[in-house]
């Protein structure tokens, strides 16, 4: 049913024309897949910044693209009527929040109590945390978001190397470095590198153990 509002045949001479401004706005290209997939683990990110850097550190990690699609969403509640809808039509998903108070109480654990779903099935953080550290609510110490990932002291590296203003918005510092990143005018460092593949690796195993 969902295909049909993807589908080229809808309106294949003017498609391209009409999705090209919001494909552009979001930091795709018309070359990149547009919605959601049947049969993939479908990855909805919190945050711009957040399906910014997945998709350029999948591709960097050489991360089969078969296994994935990566959804973004603006806030956490978009990010759960989104898996809402994935839910309906059937398809494989799992929702990405950060690790702050955003994140669990409008998200994880909006999920986990008024949508009767779980932990690390329908929904993880981007640390990886126990419940008994949500119930704690360790995240209000502690938050973890993209930036962790990546690492602040990279994007720190980075802006000094390039010149980048330091208080540009988060998606447009991810589009930045995602650009230099896939150009290889800026190489990132292990850290980074090993971060996301812990991440991608945590977010397969959730589905791989079933």
């Amino acid at each position: 049913m969902y295909k049909s509002v993807y589908d080229a045949r809808i309106a294949p001479d003017s498609q391209k024309d009409t999705l090209a401004p919001i494909i552009k706005a979001i930091g795709m290209n018309l070359n990149d897949t547009f919605g959601p997939a049947k049969d993939k683990l479908n990855i909805v990110t919190e945050g711009m910044s957040d399906y910014i850097f997945l998709n350029t550190m999948a591709k960097l990690l050489e991360i089969d693209t078969k296994r994935y699609a990566i959804l973004p969403a603006v806030g956490a509640s978009n990010c759960v009527h989104i898996c809402s809808i994935l839910h309906g039509w059937g398809c494989k998903y799992i929702a990405l929040f950060d690790y702050d108070e955003a994140g669990v109480q409008s998200g994880g654990e909006y999920m986990r109590k008024d949508m009767m779903l779980g932990y690390k099935r329908q929904y993880c953080y981007l640390l990886d945390v126990t419940q008994d550290d949500v119930d704690k609510k360790t995240y209000k110490q502690f938050k973890y978001m993209i930036e962790d990932v990546v690492t602040r002291e990279e994007i720190d590296n980075y802006c000094d190397k390039t010149g980048t203003s330091k208080t540009i918005g988060k998606p447009l510092m991810a589009k930045l470095m995602s650009n230099s990143i896939e150009a290889g005018t800026y190489e990132i460092d292990e850290t980074c590198k090993t971060n996301f593949k812990e991440l991608f690796e945590r977010i397969f195993s959730y589905f791989d153990e079933v």
